[in-house]
């Protein structure tokens, strides 16, 4: 009979190998398959809001005062109804701005509202254009 030690260091031996196995997959590129159902995915209307750690908002890359926020988001929505809002907060800005930056999208009116951030596990690459 073997040793428990001798056991232990097997398995231990099996889960590492088990591990580095996975990480492998994960880290591998995938070809994906050519059908002829595909089709190109259509690219949808957006109205990206950012906002900097400063506390600089920009709306449709167009920096804009306080005070006109929800003007301006109001004027890019009625321009492109159809259009997604996306609230980009940096994550260094201020919790306040961020606060009232939110309210002033609900004060134009806006209910549907997507929050952009970076996968937790740090696999995202760059930030919000």
């Amino acid at each position: 009979m073997a040793p428990l030690i001798d056991v232990v260091f097997l398995l231990l031996t099996f889960f590492v190998f088990a591990l580095l196995l996975t990480v492998r997959l994960d880290v591998r590129d995938i070809a994906l398959p050519r059908l002829a159902s595909a089709q190109a995915a259509e690219p949808q209307p957006v109205i990206l809001i950012k906002l900097a750690a400063d506390g600089i908002v920009h709306v449709d890359n167009q920096e804009t005062a306080w005070d006109d926020i929800a003007d301006a988001i109001t004027s890019a929505h009625d321009a492109r109804p159809d259009a997604s809002i996306i609230l980009a907060i940096d994550a260094d800005a201020p919790f306040g701005k961020a606060a009232q930056l939110t309210e002033l999208v609900e004060q134009a009116g806006i209910d549907k509202l997507q929050i952009v951030a970076l996968p937790k596990d740090g696999s995202g690459e760059s930030a919000p254009p």
